[in-house]
Parts: structure tokens; sequence; C-alpha cells
């Protein structure tokens, strides 16, 4: 048997529509604003950054078949933080978006052993990260600062890095330790 509505019922779902209707028109209006992930650009999804990864690792001679994959969306914090604490979201999310902040990070391994690949790939599809790690003890050469800062800038143009254009940057710092032989280059954007 059906109930009939009375004007307790009508006024409740009258309220709820008028809610909605609110509702749908706040988050319309403010959902970038509220949720600044909803402004990012995505025009990498999380497939294709794996492809381009692969192909960079191997473009290095690398065979990364009998390592296992792990891959995940990620920004940087601080910089994210900074951004939108000192300018709009509009402005904040345009830089968030143009620079690599937003990436997919992708991660070969072999558990249980040192070595490891990692390579960021930016949501506009360009390299944000690479870091290969390798054992401590592992042989190799120590590297002088000149020479680990060619290998760098022969890696940046060879084309591993989409248009990478060395004269729109500007060297800031090299850390060089021994051992580890981690190049450090901490780079920024020249101004006009």
């Amino acid at each position: 048997m059906i109930e009939k509505l009375n004007y307790q019922d009508k006024r409740l779902i009258f309220i709820c529509v008028i809610i909605s209707v609110i509702s749908f028109f706040i988050t319309q209006n403010y959902y970038n604003q509220a949720f600044p992930y909803a402004s990012i650009d995505m025009d990498v999804t999380q497939d294709d950054a794996k492809i381009l990864a692969e192909k960079l690792l191997r473009n290095k001679g690398y065979n990364i078949q009998d390592y296992k994959q792990a891959s995940k969306f990620g920004h940087l914090d601080r910089e994210k933080l900074f951004l939108e604490y000192h300018l709009s979201r509009e402005e904040a999310g345009e830089i968030l978006n143009e620079t690599n902040s937003y990436y997919w990070q992708n991660r070969w391994f072999i558990p249980e052993q040192k070595e490891e690949f990692k390579v960021n790939i930016s949501t506009t599809g360009k390299l944000a990260e690479y870091e290969h790690k390798i054992d401590e003890n592992a042989p190799g050469d120590a590297l002088s600062k000149e020479n680990a800062l060619q290998v760098a800038q022969l890696f940046l143009i060879s084309g591993a890095v989409d248009s990478w254009d060395m004269e729109n940057w500007k060297l800031e710092n090299i850390v060089l330790q021994p051992k580890i032989l981690v190049l450090l280059l901490i780079v920024r954007a020249k101004r006009d």
C-alpha cells in the first residue's frame, strides 16, 4: 500500500532539493579553489609515464627485465606548500603545472638488493628526476667535479630529456660525494 506524502514529507523533500542545488552551485564555482589537485594538467597517464621511463632506461643501456616495477603519483611537498601559501591558488596551480612539481614516480628494483632505478616523469611528459642507486662497494671510478658536470650535461642534452636547452638554465651548485658517486645539479631558470 502506497502512503501519501504529508506536509512534513513534502517540506523535507523541498529542503533537500534546495540544499542539493546550492551544493551543486558551490561545487561548480569553488571546486578548484577548495581542491587544488583538481587543477592538475594530466597530459600523461600512469601507463604513459611508465613507457617513457622504460624508454629512458633502455636508451641508457639498462636491462630492467628482471626488476620489479612500482609506480605512484607524487608532488614536491615543500614547493607546493610554499607556492600555495604565498600565491593565489590559480597562480600556484599554474606554476606547479608548468614545472615538474607533479609527477609519476616509477621505480625498478630487485628485492633485497641495493641497486634500483627511480624515474619521475612529470604530468606534462618531461623527465622530473632520474636516480640510479648502486651499492657503495660496487667497483667504479671516482669522478672529478669537471668530469661529473660533463657527464650530467651530456645526459641532459643527449635526448634523455626532451627539449632540454642548457642556455635557459644556470648552474647553481654541484655536490660530489666520494664513494657514492652522487652528482647533484641545482639549476634554476634564467629570468629575462
